[in-house]
């Protein structure tokens, strides 16, 4: 994104491009001077470090963004296979929590980025980020509930 041609548009010192182990990287990430592509699976570590992401919205990748007070730009995957991750998505956009971009608005998403870089989204997210008040997790009831399943 760093590469369009935009003379507003700044490149941040390092871009870390999170993945899963094993998935299939477009070779042009990889050729970012500033770009590092990482195969994880515990990128919530990376996480806050982040001054933002740009994510898609997949049941995981979402609530890691907002129960880690991570501003984002999510990108919603759409197919029938796949649940709702536009409403998902909208759903947080709608509160302030994040913003949603259509997979086809490459010059949204060129916007969006320079916004949170430069135009001080990202701080006003990240701000009502820290203010929201989240549903609990369920992580406690769920091992309370496989504790009593095991016997234990």
């Amino acid at each position: 994104l760093g590469q369009l041609e935009d003379p507003n548009f700044s490149v941040p010192s390092m871009t870390v491009i999170v993945v899963w182990p094993g998935a299939q990287v477009a070779p042009a990430l990889s050729g970012w001077t500033a770009s590092r592509v990482v195969q994880t699976l515990d990128a919530v570590r990376l996480l806050a470090a982040a001054d933002f992401a740009v994510s898609a919205a997949g049941y995981n990748s979402f609530h890691e963004m907002l129960y880690g007070r991570v501003p984002a730009v999510f990108v919603p995957q759409v197919a029938p296979m796949m649940d709702d991750q536009d409403r998902r998505a909208r759903a947080a956009s709608d509160r302030g929590l994040a913003e949603t971009v259509e997979a086809t608005d490459l010059l949204r998403l060129q916007r969006e980025i320079a916004a949170f870089l430069d135009g001080g989204k990202a701080e006003d997210i990240r701000a009502r980020l820290a203010d929201a008040v989240l549903p609990a997790l369920g992580t406690a009831t769920a091992a309370a509930l496989i504790d009593e399943e095991l016997g234990a």
